[in-house]
């Protein structure tokens, strides 16, 4: 298993350029599968609000990966990447995340004001 901290510096290296994809795959489950995985999702994140136009999938292996931390810092990591810079992609996987959720769930309230916020 590789350490967590070269997985962030793979993720921090990530090119869009040419086929990316078997790369996404295998990052995704080495997140998923190690034991600090919740590491990453900063990274990600990063990854996505440096790229806003990349074809990460719908919603693609990284976004799987890192929502499997819901409930385990994701929801407040997706937060604060939304203040940093929002993409229509950060954007859409809040919108899972308030789709997912019942309106009684801590999770949903910060993604509903934030949702009020943007409609003004």
């Amino acid at each position: 298993m590789r350490s967590i901290e070269t997985i962030i510096s793979d993720i921090e290296a990530l090119s869009l350029d040419g086929d990316y994809w078997p790369l996404l795959y295998s990052l995704a489950d080495e997140i998923e599968n190690h034991p600090d995985g919740a590491r990453t999702i900063q990274a990600v994140l990063q990854l996505f609000e440096h790229n806003p136009d990349g074809d990460f999938g719908t919603p693609g292996p990284l976004a799987h990966a890192v929502e499997t931390y819901s409930r385990r810092g994701y929801e407040n990591c997706l937060l604060e990447s939304l203040t940093r810079k929002s993409t229509p992609f950060t954007l859409w996987l809040a919108h899972r995340i308030v789709n997912a959720c019942d309106e009684n769930e801590s999770a949903f309230t910060p993604f509903a004001k934030m949702y009020e916020e943007l409609l003004k």
